[in-house]
């Protein structure tokens, strides 16, 4: 099935990239001949959870051909190919291209988590020690180049307090990746403060573990294809959202998922796939996901906060937080 499925990704490449040469026919029938073959394939896979999960993801690698076939792709080949690809052709094959290294790696890539955990933490570790000279780095640039008096009349802590209650917030734009947030200030004595009515005190509350511990019990949700959620500990409330916007910054409701639909998403994060675009195919079937775009708001709010303070925060956060991250096209500072 692997074979199969490589040579579809590789006949696809060839027409996005014009290698075509008059072998546009040639190509196309072989891509539909390895989509059957995979197909056949499968139904070798003996019944259960794994055989599930690939069916569905090859009917979904199905769906986006059938997508193609409609797309006048045929019609522009047997034009010769020469003149630049339709936009709703190309749109169709990026999708399937995507859908297809989906279906490639939940075929083929079946990993035992548990065997591999003690490999990924040695990994971890080995890449920590390894970027601690150059994080440190980034930090000491990071804390002079604030000394440049830029935006001195709206900073990012400024801006915190214009939200009583709220301690930290982490906002994602996961079209590009990039994150705004205030800074998290370590509390050397490692010692929790107790004068939460001072907002040093809470920031040194909220250590970095329990912003790692939110970030991944958030992720753990997402998984399951829970989009927003609400919890709390003793002392800090937190909240979560991921939405969708189109290119005009307008929103956009995604259906529902059913498990079937989570269990072939990756890993939420973007070390070994980009989850969230693989998230916006599974949401908006047939849509190019390089049109959507895609953010997350983590807040942290004091344990009082009630639940409508909490999502008016998250409101105003999410309309107003340009001003101080920038317009979306605005690249990052260079910290370098």
């Amino acid at each position: 099935m692997s074979i199969q499925l490589l040579t579809l990704l590789s006949g696809l490449e060839e027409i996005l990239t014009g290698e075509i040469n008059g072998r546009g026919k040639l190509i196309l029938d072989s891509c539909e001949a390895a989509i059957k073959k995979s197909q056949d394939l499968a139904k070798r896979i003996p019944k259960g959870k794994t055989y599930e999960r690939v069916e569905k993801a090859l009917q979904q690698v199905q769906f986006r051909w059938e997508n193609v076939k409609k797309s006048g792709l045929e019609e522009w080949l047997k034009g010769g190919g020469d003149s630049n690809i339709p936009t709703r052709a190309d749109a169709s094959l990026t999708s399937l291209v995507d859908t297809a290294r989906s279906a490639w790696r939940i075929a083929c890539l079946v990993v035992n988590a548990s065997a591999v955990a003690s490999q990924v933490e040695s990994a971890v570790a080995m890449a920590s020690d390894h970027m601690a000279d150059y994080c440190h780095f980034l930090e000491v640039k990071a804390l002079r180049n604030m000394t440049l008096g830029c935006r001195s009349t709206l900073t990012i802590n400024k801006y915190l307090e214009d939200f009583p209650g709220l301690v930290h917030f982490l906002y994602i734009d996961r079209s590009t990746h990039q994150l705004t947030s205030p800074t998290l200030l370590p509390d050397e004595s490692g010692e929790v403060a107790q004068d939460l009515d001072n907002p040093a005190s809470r920031t040194k509350a909220l250590t970095v573990s329990r912003v790692w511990s939110m970030v991944e019990f958030a992720r753990s949700h997402l998984s399951k294809g829970h989009l927003s959620l609400m919890w709390r500990d003793t002392t800090f409330n937190y909240a979560y959202f991921l939405w969708f916007e189109d290119s005009s910054s307008n929103p956009m409701k995604p259906g529902e998922f059913d498990d079937n639909v989570t269990e072939t998403l990756p890993v939420p994060g973007v070390l070994c796939e980009d989850f969230y675009r693989a998230l916006c195919i599974q949401a908006f079937p047939g849509m190019d996901p390089n049109r959507i775009r895609v953010y997350e708001l983590f807040c942290v709010h004091l344990g009082l906060a009630t639940s409508p303070c909490v999502l008016e925060h998250t409101r105003r956060l999410a309309a107003t937080i340009w001003e101080v991250a920038g317009p979306i096209d605005a690249n990052p500072a260079d910290l370098l």
